[in-house]
């Protein structure tokens, strides 16, 4: 969902911007979407008098805009890609720290029921990070189930008992410019104890998301290396190369459901080499079958009698388990920490050729994360990251991406302060460069400019000197 000033002036210091949006679903899964906008001017000179974005979706209909005073003008245009609103602003006050509150309410998307799961999916928002403050509420019946999947994680849950609804709440830096994609259903909660024999080198895997599942891992004994995703999905936990036999130990928990949900990670139309037929082949908890691909589901569908089963891997990977021990469990909701974000600086910085340097993004949660779009900016700094795609895949579990980029080439040494923003998932930080960093290079082109001055100073001397002995020459052969 895209919100446009006239004056571009989402973009621009001259106003702030607020907006809580509330999406409430109710048990039929018919959807009303309401927005608080809140414009505040920080330029005295200027205001807003027009307020235009673009809704999309079908079925959206019933679109009002009022005041605390008055319904408001508004004008409607379909094209496309969508619905275009403007709405005229009333009640203006001009000035710096005036401004204008209104809302705007539209029956919005339907969610979908796909037997006993219901899929939610939230429209994105563009240009997120230009509001000042951004708030999304999902309210969701009770009866529409447990929660089963949610992408991005929500910042706040609160079960509100009276009204029998459940509430989540994803604010500007949680939601980064993600779709929000949840799911809601009868599930079966199953808690997993499982033990692993390690006997070589390689990596071990470990129960992973799936269509039909969502894993959480409490503890892994001992630790790994990193925890990383392979193409077909499966969470690989990386030991050190020994010849030694290793036991290790997974405790977790699994939300299991009998209807598949769409998932964040798909196949591409280049995977029919990979998977033939659009068949893969699954190792579950007590025997081994298959999924095949719907396009129109999104979804990998298993075998109708295999269905409500914990998956341990896909495409008949090696699950070497000792131990197993599985039983059912009550149904609880994860709290979710923010990414931890490193940054480790080079020796040196290099003015006349690219330095590289690396951020290591670290999921702490037992959760895995997926879709995380990435941000470098920098200030009195050039920066280019070295990755072509500009997200995160996904992030398992405990794991680990290291994000590699360069520092790019500007011969000319300055001590104006230096700092870069790094944006992963909805987050921020932001790192202040040392002159330190730049020692090197200030030294290095402090000789080079004084070995030229001085070569050209020598150079003027030997000059100016041979230009005397030719005067004097001349002036002996005159007389």
């Amino acid at each position: 969902m895209c919100f446009i000033f006239p004056v571009a002036a989402s973009a621009n210091s001259d106003f702030d911007t607020k907006i809580v949006i509330d999406y409430r679903y109710d048990e039929g899964g018919r959807s009303t979407v309401t927005q608080n906008i809140n414009i505040t001017y920080n330029n005295s000179q200027k205001y807003v008098s027009r307020y235009r974005f673009k809704i999309f979706g079908d079925n959206i209909a019933n679109i009002k805009a009022y005041d605390s005073k008055e319904t408001l003008e508004t004008l409607i245009t379909n094209d496309n890609t969508g619905i275009l609103v403007e709405i005229k602003l009333n009640n203006i006050v001009v000035g710096k720290g005036n401004g204008t509150s209104f809302v705007i309410s539209y029956t919005g998307n339907k969610a979908t029921n796909n037997g006993k799961v219901w899929e939610i999916t939230l429209p994105n928002i563009e240009n997120w990070y230009q509001h000042k403050e951004l708030v999304l509420n999902l309210f969701v019946p009770k009866k529409m189930g447990q929660m089963a999947f949610m992408s991005p994680n929500a910042s706040n849950t609160v079960v509100d008992y009276n009204r029998d609804y459940q509430l989540f709440t994803f604010t500007k830096e949680r939601l980064g410019d993600n779709q929000v994609v949840a799911a809601f259903g009868n599930l079966q909660s199953l808690s997993f104890d499982l033990t692993y024999r390690l006997d070589g080198p390689g990596p071990l895997v470990l129960p992973s998301d799936d269509n039909y599942q969502r894993i959480f891992i409490n503890s892994i004994n001992p630790t790994p290396d990193n925890l990383v995703m392979d193409n077909d999905g499966n969470w690989l936990a990386q030991y050190p190369d020994t010849n030694q036999s290793l036991d290790v130990r997974v405790i977790g928990e699994a939300h299991l459901l009998s209807t598949p949900i769409r998932f964040p990670i798909e196949p591409a139309y280049s995977d029919s080499e990979k998977y033939p037929g659009w068949k893969r082949t699954v190792v579950g908890q007590d025997s081994v079958w298959n999924q095949t691909w719907n396009w129109g589901k999104h979804a990998w569908i298993s075998d109708e009698q295999n269905t409500g089963k914990l998956i341990f891997a896909h495409n008949f990977l090696t699950v070497p388990l000792t131990k197993m021990k599985l039983q059912e469990s009550e149904y609880s909701e994860r709290s979710f920490s923010p990414l931890l974000i490193t940054w480790s600086p080079p020796w040196q910085i290099f003015s006349i050729w690219k330095t590289h340097s690396s951020i290591e993004v670290v999921n702490p949660n037992g959760q895995a994360v997926y879709h995380l779009p990435i941000l470098l900016t920098g200030s009195n700094l050039k920066l280019k990251l070295d990755q072509e795609t500009r997200e995160v895949g996904a992030i398992p579990p405990f794991g680990k991406v290291k994000i590699n980029f360069s520092f790019l080439s500007n011969w000319k040494a300055n001590f104006d302060n230096k700092s870069f923003s790094f944006f992963v998932g909805g987050q921020e930080i932001t790192y202040n460069v040392g002159q330190n960093l730049f020692l090197f290079w200030h030294v290095t082109l402090s000789f080079v400019l004084a070995f030229i001055s001085l070569s050209l100073g020598f150079v003027a001397i030997i000059s100016w000197r041979l230009y005397l002995q030719r005067r004097k020459r001349q002036d002996h052969l005159r007389r």
